[in-house]
């Protein structure tokens, strides 16, 4: 596909063309399910299909649960 007329870069900081040309570098040769499989953590688990995903989803991580991490909630419990 291409585009219909060349993109208006001045729209952009050049920090967040970095960025965009960062991501098209690093997902050059993979194919869509595989870049699908990276994006969609467990944050696209709890929402149903066509529901919104709520913002604070953000803060949930795909990584297992640690000790520390326990132990800080039980702190946190206790504080509030």
């Amino acid at each position: 596909m291409l585009p219909l007329r060349d993109p208006n870069y001045d729209l952009f900081s050049s920090k967040q063309t970095a960025t965009v040309e960062y991501w098209i570098r690093f997902f050059w040769n993979w194919k869509a399910t595989d870049v699908s499989k990276y994006s969609h953590g467990k944050a696209w688990e709890i929402a149903n299909d066509y529901e919104l995903i709520p913002y604070e989803a953000v803060f949930i991580s795909d990584d297992p649960v640690t000790l520390e991490d326990v132990e800080r909630v039980k702190e946190l419990a206790t504080r509030y």
